[in-house]
């Protein structure tokens, strides 16, 4: 019997799919007595307790987390699930993954996650601001997401027919479907797009403050470099804007955030690899692991709190959605230059 539901903080549009097909079709209670009702809790860190697995918590489903069958991240145990995201690779547990009804779903979901939307209209995207703006409130979030998924399924079978799932129609469809749930659905939205506006506008006043710098990276071409101080959450987004190529971003905690220009084509393993190395130096005092295909991998090593995304071009110290990892211990002045070494570098 399935009593709990867990993915991590702030989950991202697959997660709150792979949530609704659990909940809202008949093969997850099928496949998972009790997953209907089952209560969803947040997981800060990403991973399970010292020396837990899933298979520790027989009544627990976990999305996007914690290395089980629904999880497509790289852990220290497994490699990325390739070409696949939490929702398909819950749908195709369930055998649901060739329902027409899905099919559009399923895909753009999947090209949303592996790659960056285009569209700042797409429903993913908006469900990012709704998480900037009400915080907390994965209720209200997911309730807006299955709100609008599940109305682009009825849609698709009364009318046979497949819209963008953006914003826009998304409301168009639900305005002809003469949904009860178009007030509080059009509201959030409304005011989550404000909200992340204003944030917008600010992060371009504080790119005018940021330290900028260019330097030529291991191809021979030029790299702009733009490094703050800031929780705000469209840093990343503003910044290139203004033509920022490589961003580094510390939070008032002390956690870093790295991106990137993804059509610059930068690769971020140099730089990952001798940030992990001097973690090592600056936590134990020595270098326990001097492995470069261990060092330069994908996702996170234990005891070492940086998280390399390939796919994206980008890496982490903790994130917003995984807010318990702890600060880097390496000095901030430090940070920069070892990122700016491994790009600069031919290793």
């Amino acid at each position: 019997m399935i009593t709990k539901i867990i993915t991590h903080n702030r989950p991202h549009a697959d997660e709150l799919v792979a949530l609704m097909l659990l909940k809202k079709f008949g093969e997850g209670e099928e496949k998972f007595p009790g997953v209907s009702t089952a209560e969803v809790q947040f997981l800060g860190a990403g991973k399970l307790p010292e020396n837990k697995t899933y298979l520790d918590f027989p009544d627990t489903i976990f999305l996007g987390v914690g290395g089980g069958p629904f999880d497509e991240h790289a852990t220290v145990d497994k490699e990325r699930e390739s070409g696949e995201v939490c929702a398909t690779l819950v749908a195709k547990y369930l055998g649901i993954d060739n329902k027409p009804e899905l099919q559009g779903i399923l895909n753009i979901i999947k090209e949303e996650d592996l790659a960056v939307a285009k569209d700042k209209d797409m429903l993913s995207i908006g469900m990012k601001f709704l998480h900037s703006c009400f915080k907390d409130d994965y209720e209200k979030i997911y309730r807006w997401a299955e709100i609008a998924y599940m109305a682009h399924i009825k849609f698709f079978l009364e009318r046979g027919e497949i819209r963008p799932f953006t914003v826009v129609d998304t409301k168009k469809i639900l305005e002809e479907l003469q949904s009860e749930d178009l007030e509080f659905w059009s509201g959030a939205i409304e005011e989550a797009r404000k909200y992340q506006n204003d944030q917008y506008q600010l992060a371009l006043k504080e790119f005018k403050g940021a330290l900028k710098e260019r330097f030529v990276g291991n191809d021979g071409q030029p790299i702009d470099m733009a490094v703050v101080t800031s929780d705000n959450e469209e840093v990343s987004k503003a910044f290139r804007s203004q033509r920022a190529q490589l961003i580094i971003q510390f939070s008032s905690r002390g956690n870093v955030s790295i991106f990137t220009y993804q059509k610059r084509g930068l690769d971020l393993t140099n730089s990952i690899m001798l940030l992990r190395m001097a973690e090592q130096f600056y936590k134990w005092g020595e270098i326990k692991i001097e492995d470069k295909s261990i060092l330069g991998g994908e996702g996170m090593i234990d005891g070492i709190p940086w998280y390399l995304f390939h796919t994206k071009d980008s890496a982490f110290n903790g994130s917003l959605t995984t807010k318990d990892v702890p600060p880097t211990m390496i000095p901030h002045s430090k940070v920069a230059d070892l990122i700016v070494e491994g790009l600069k570098a031919k290793f």
